[in-house]
């Protein structure tokens, strides 16, 4: 079915044509709470009074212990602090506080569940993630390469090598 060169291009453009569509389509959706996809800080922030008594979503650093207060960065100016109730796990100044719990002031949140990360958690997961990324691109375009023939991917007889390295 895929065997000729326009075949295989149709194929890929359809493809990304119903990708595209795709993005779209979510784009396109409303919230649902029953998706979890809860409201987060930009609520606190618009309208404070409204959010009162509502189920959020979000995440600080801990500026203070007792009680536990986290900044939650805020586009409009200084960051919005917030004090959170409710907290199980051991928290420490400087660390990511995520926090899922009902608003219930301007400034408090009774806290349902809480996730604590150190700054550096985020670094790592990114930076691994591109080495791992970089890593398997290499070993890809070491050996495979495109057959212009057919277009498609084969396999090469001797893998590419880094100048002496084979």
């Amino acid at each position: 079915m895929l065997d000729s060169p326009p075949a295989r291009v149709l194929a890929v453009i359809t493809l990304c044509c119903v990708l595209g569509a795709l993005f779209v389509g979510y784009g396109a959706t409303t919230a649902d709470p029953t998706r979890n996809d809860y409201p987060n800080e930009r609520l606190l922030i618009e309208d404070p009074d409204d959010a009162i008594g509502q189920q959020v979503e979000l995440s600080g650093a801990v500026v203070a212990v007792d009680p536990v207060v986290i900044a939650v960065e805020n586009p409009t100016g200084d960051p919005l602090e917030l004090r959170v109730t409710n907290v199980n796990e051991p928290v420490a100044e400087g660390e990511e506080l995520r926090v899922f719990g009902t608003v219930e002031s301007d400034t408090s949140i009774a806290a349902q569940r809480t996730l604590v990360r150190e700054p550096w958690e985020s670094s790592y997961m990114y930076v691994v993630s591109l080495l791992g990324g970089t890593w398997t691109l290499v070993r890809f375009i070491r050996g495979w390469r495109i057959d212009t023939d057919e277009w498609a991917f084969v396999q090469r007889k001797t893998p590419l090598g880094l100048r002496g390295w084979n």
